[in-house]
């Protein structure tokens, strides 16, 4: 007898073609009754005027998203004028990283150290232990401090509360333990700042670990099409761009103003974002990157992204009234994206329908299987145009690739981005399930040090460059 061995990849991709096709059948089935017809009408034109509409959104995003990012270095930089910089590092159960992000902004980031501030929060005495040393030997520019066990809220906003008020930064610089900033990064950021109405600035997210998996791969183009396209297309237009969650920087002032961080908000950056904004804060772009480490298995992944859509599930919820009663203060252009951002998982939710009712569409009319022309009399004259609309999402992903990652053989695994956004799906129903039967909980993701040329990797397997 032959056993046949399959990767937890493969049985996670089976079982969700069987999940689809499953679905997609019994969806056939019940179209076969006709007392159903006008409730697939219904459907099919609510999920093409949500596409249509959603496609238009996004078209000036896209074209915006196109041009150069402003460049704000100041050339005649005086460095008695240069605002004080607080780096804050939330680190947990990683001693093995976090030796090198610390490393990284204490001696390759350019910036006179007296101006210069990094604070490392943590809940472990392994993480702790790795930065102390660092920390006696540079007493005035490195602190690390250790959470107390008996109170803590174990999110990362809760970490940012509880260590920001000792700190002394004029701006707040939100560095995740794995990144591996640009030099000049705080240079560039710095000029932003003399404007006083800007409260955040984000910088440029990359993926550093592309090659070690093909949804590494997916979230390097992902994170290029978004950071690069999408949100400097936000920023350029005067709509809602929310924070990265790290590579940002917010100016201390309207941060406190706001009332900080969210503790029990699993999106902490988007949240806090939306009430920056509120408080009359502006949100700049600046072109500087960070690189970061992704996920590379589909339960990893699947644990992050479900975190992320129930932070935008949980942010929504409770600011979409908020924002509509806020409309003439904040204006009705940045009013309409600030819910439309934070409604990204609402969204998500038609896919599968609208590519269920495609799937339809192909058995009934392409394949001329059941009923022909079922489907014709279903979806009205014009769907077909927000099914164009799509190619502005992969539009996208070539344009990144053009403009910001330049590896043009990336170009061939545009296809398979496809398939990658099948994954949001999930990682959108996972996020409801959680939400409504599990309590709040910060699903951490693991990191190992992968990095980019130039950097010391240092894993559990040890260290190389």
């Amino acid at each position: 007898m032959v056993k046949i061995s399959l990767s937890k990849k493969t049985l996670a991709l089976i079982k969700l073609f069987i999940f689809i096709l499953v679905l997609t059948t019994l969806i056939y089935l019940v179209s076969l009754a006709g007392f159903l017809h006008s409730l697939l009408v219904f459907t099919a034109y609510l999920v093409s005027l949500i596409f249509l509409f959603w496609g238009l959104y996004h078209i000036p995003i896209l074209a915006a998203g196109l041009t150069k990012i402003k460049c704000y270095k100041d050339e005649k930089i005086d460095p008695f004028s240069l605002p004080t910089m607080t780096i804050l590092i939330p680190a947990k159960h990683e001693p093995w990283v976090v030796s090198r992000v610390v490393n990284v902004a204490l001696n390759h980031l350019s910036y006179p150290k007296s101006k210069k501030e990094i604070v490392v929060v943590t809940e472990d005495e392994e993480t702790f232990s790795v930065v102390l040393p660092v920390a006696l030997a540079n007493p005035d520019t490195v602190k690390v401090f250790i959470r107390s066990a008996s109170s803590r809220v174990e999110t990362k906003p809760a970490a940012l509360n509880d260590i920001v008020h000792l700190t002394r930064g004029e701006i707040i610089c939100i560095f995740d333990v794995e990144d591996m900033p640009e030099k000049d990064v705080l240079l560039k950021v710095a000029p932003i700042f003399k404007d006083p109405k800007v409260g955040a600035v984000q910088g440029i997210l990359r993926i550093s670990n592309t090659k070690d998996s093909w949804i590494s791969r997916m979230m390097g183009l992902e994170y290029a099409s978004w950071f690069r396209i999408s949100l400097w297309g936000r920023v350029r237009l005067g709509f809602f761009a929310p924070l990265g969650g790290t590579c940002c920087f917010i100016r201390r002032e309207y941060l406190r103003m706001c009332g900080w961080w969210d503790s029990k908000n699993l999106t902490e950056d988007l949240e806090v974002t939306a009430r920056l904004v509120l408080s009359g804060a502006k949100v700049e772009m600046v072109e500087v990157r960070s690189w970061e480490e992704a996920p590379t298995t589909i339960r990893k992944w699947l644990r992050q992204r479900g975190r992320w859509m129930r932070g935008y599930l949980q942010t929504f919820l409770r600011y979409w009234k908020i924002a509509l009663k806020n409309v003439r203060r904040l204006g009705l252009k940045m009013a309409l994206t600030m819910i439309l951002s934070m409604a990204t998982p609402f969204v998500m939710i038609f896919v599968p329908i609208g590519f269920l009712l495609t799937f339809l569409w192909i058995i009934t009319d392409v394949l001329k299987i059941g009923f022909p022309g079922l489907m014709t009399s279903v979806f009205p004259d014009w769907a077909i145009i927000p099914l164009l609309f799509n190619f502005i999402f992969y539009g996208g992903v070539v344009a990144a690739i053009l403009i910001e990652d330049k590896n043009y053989w990336n170009l061939l695994w545009v296809p398979v981005f496809f398939i990658y956004m099948f994954l949001h799906i999930a990682g959108v129903l996972y996020a409801i399930w959680l939400h409504l039967t599990k309590p709040i909980y910060w699903a951490k993701t693991e990191h190992y040090g992968y990095g980019v040329k130039g950097f010391p990797v240092i894993s559990k397997k040890g260290v190389k460059v």
